[in-house]
């Protein structure tokens, strides 16, 4: 009877053990598996807000400009970044977009309903940190993707918009180390081209520094013969409108880096630990629709502003109309360091104050009241603000 017991026991022991089994750490979620944990050059895209269902992790291996990924078959909703990059988010395969915003309607009607008139491309979205809600779906279910090394000035590539219809990115080579490339069949558009020469880094560049437009030579060959050189001596922005230079079809484009590099700098900087993934949700990213920021000329040696005449300007002219982010058009007016808004199609107002490059505003509209403070990132020569940046994560630019 005793051996008829232990052995009943044994049986139910092993049983247990088998079915039952004493729990060990607890499984790790998505939103816990970024905490803190990400390399420095790796990028996670994920299938839901708040880092959850990952789609898949890239990592940027040393030496490389940047890395392409030009076919990935579902839309993230919010984005894991390393440290040490930024990327480029293309709401279609092969680096293009054809996903387009709204800014205004039509005084006329259709079926009761007003009619969409203005429409803009959105040809990206820019991401320099970690953003766990990023933008509501968009159709198609796909995208692309460019990671980038955001602690490197350099430069990325080529924006082609065909007016708001479509539009296509032309990248550099990937390794650092090559500096030249042709796109040898450029499809043909229904609108003449605008071309916008990309930086990378914090994609912003100055009247001095890095990167430079002097560092950079974009060779546009029309359909109609002949060559065009691209930064225009004539031109202190990276933005053009084709046309204007007798261009209404591309037939191929070279780009070719030619400024400095520092190969080492691309190969090894000391791997470190990224920062924690952040708590709270950040505002949804912004797209930008060319490089605002004015720059120096390319033609012989660069002519380019010092740093004591951009510092004489204390209070920069904001009055004008601005593009914004979020779809909105606003006419601002200003009166020494206090400005008013208003918005286009909409009963929305706003004022502020401008201190130096600090500004502070408060509206009331439509959706009620808000207020944000944000900084003048960038001036043209005429001390002219041509960018804002609102701590909210709103972009006015023009």
């Amino acid at each position: 009877m005793k051996k008829l017991t232990l052995l009943s026991l044994l049986i139910l022991f092993f049983y247990l053990i088998m079915n039952f089994p004493v729990p060990a750490h607890a499984q790790r979620t998505s939103g816990q598996a970024v905490q803190g944990e990400s390399d420095p050059y790796e990028v996670t895209l994920y299938r839901q807000m708040n880092y959850a269902e990952p789609i898949g992790t890239w990592k940027l291996a040393p030496g490389m400009r940047m890395l392409k990924i030009p076919k990935i078959d579902k839309v993230p909703l919010s984005i894991f970044l390393g440290s040490a990059v930024g990327t480029l988010l293309f709401p279609d395969y092969n680096f293009s977009s054809s996903l387009k915003g709204v800014s205004g309607y039509d005084k006329g009607f259709l079926d009761g309903k007003p009619v969409n008139v203005k429409y803009y491309l959105i040809p990206f979205y820019k991401f320099t940190e970690s953003t766990p809600k990023m933008y509501e779906k968009y159709v198609p279910d796909r995208c692309s993707l460019i990671i980038h090394r955001k602690d490197m000035k350099d430069w990325l590539g080529v924006s082609l918009e065909n007016g708001y219809w479509s539009g296509q990115f032309y990248p550099l080579p990937e390794k650092a180390g090559d500096k030249a490339i042709l796109y040898s069949k450029i499809p043909y558009g229904s609108d003449p081209y605008i071309l916008s020469i990309m930086p990378g880094g914090d994609y912003s560049y100055s009247l001095y520094g890095s990167p430079n437009l002097a560092d950079i030579d974009v060779t546009v060959t029309p359909v109609s013969g002949g060559k065009v050189k691209f930064p225009d001596p004539n031109n202190k922005t990276a933005r053009y409108e084709l046309k204007k230079y007798g261009i209404y079809q591309v037939s191929s484009l070279m780009i070719q880096y030619k400024g400095p590099l520092d190969q080492q700098a691309y190969i090894g900087p000391v791997r470190h630990r990224a920062p924690s993934a952040p708590d709270r949700p950040k505002p949804s990213p912004s797209y930008v629709m060319g490089v605002q920021s004015p720059q120096g000329t390319l033609a012989g040696p660069v002519k380019q502003t010092t740093p004591a005449k951009v510092m004489e300007i204390t209070v920069p002219n904001m009055s004008g109309q601005w593009k914004s982010s979020i779809g909105l058009i606003y006419n601002i007016t200003q009166q020494q360091n206090n400005f008013q808004w208003t918005v286009v199609n909409s009963s929305e107002k706003g004022n502020g104050t401008v201190k130096g490059y600090d500004v502070n505003a408060t509206w009331q509209g439509p959706k009620g009241r808000g207020s944000s403070p944000g900084k003048i990132t960038a001036v043209d020569t005429r001390g002219r603000a041509i960018k804002i940046i609102w701590k909210n994560g709103v972009q006015f630019y023009r």
